[in-house]
């Protein structure tokens, strides 16, 4: 350490402090990257290096920024680390089942999004968990009031249903799932929603069966207000298409209990 380091005190650590976040920041940026261009088990080697720092930002101490920036990069590497998830998957399901109840919104909205992720990548390695992570959700819903962090946990339950739908007891989680949809914010997790709700209905599930109404309803919606990408929406009329051709009355139904416009939108995509 030289005379310059040693004299500069305070201010000298708040420029690395400084560095730091900067550093990290950084790295946020460009590993989400390289996992789309590497191959998975090279990537796999700098996730392992990267994903304490990205948990380190999470911690209480942190701030709520740093922590929302932490588990959001977590979340969005996980794709990429699909090979390695196995080995980090009890250490991510504690650490995002705790910040999945943080009073922060945008650390709980992230985390609820990652908790969907982990399901969704990490297939096998989590199927032993599915109780525990909709417990989470669960417990999540009950008192939650911020749009996006609703939206993804809808998403969340989607990829449950879509990666193992045995796991999941539909019977309990349709009712509570349906009555959150349409999404109000956070569009993205359309797909999601709309290919569980149209595998529910390929494979006979009762439960949604018994819940078409506000499915027919919140597919309508979402149509009518463009809220699904474009390359998706072929998975909301065709699932219309299907409701229509086995459940005419329920389209019926649900077209005299919408606004004229949506209802319109509904009848056309019936037809289409």
């Amino acid at each position: 350490q030289d005379k310059g380091d040693s004299e500069g005190g305070e201010g000298d650590g708040g420029e690395e402090a400084e560095g730091d976040e900067l550093l990290i920041e950084t790295a946020g940026e460009i590993v989400p990257h390289l996992g789309k261009v590497m191959p998975p088990q090279e990537f796999a080697q700098h996730y392992t290096q990267f994903l304490p720092m990205f948990v380190n930002l999470t911690k209480k101490q942190a701030s709520d920024a740093q922590r929302s920036f932490g588990v959001g990069m977590i979340a969005e590497c996980m794709a990429s680390a699909g090979p390695c998830l196995p080995a980090y998957a009890q250490q991510l399901l504690s650490l995002l089942n705790t910040l999945a109840q943080d009073q922060n919104d945008e650390v709980r909205n992230n985390a609820i999004f990652a908790l969907g992720e982990l399901v969704y990548h990490g297939r096998d390695c989590i199927y032993p968990y599915y109780g525990e992570i909709l417990q989470t959700l669960s417990n999540a819903v009950v008192n939650e009031t911020n749009s996006g962090a609703l939206d993804n946990i809808c998403g969340a339950l989607a990829r449950l249903i879509i990666t193992n739908v045995s796991r999941v007891p539909l019977e309990q989680v349709i009712p509570v799932f349906v009555r959150y949809l349409p999404l109000r914010e956070d569009f993205e997790e359309n797909k999601w929603v709309y290919q569980s709700l149209t595998n529910l209905y390929q494979m006979g599930s009762q439960p949604l069966l018994q819940n078409l109404n506000p499915v027919i309803k919140a597919c309508a919606i979402s149509l009518h207000g463009n809220q699904i990408e474009t390359e998706n929406r072929s998975l909301i009329l065709n699932l219309l298409q299907c409701c229509h051709r086995d459940f005419p009355t329920e389209c019926t139904r649900a077209a005299g209990e919408l606004p004229e416009p949506v209802a319109l939108t509904l009848k056309q995509a019936c037809v289409s």
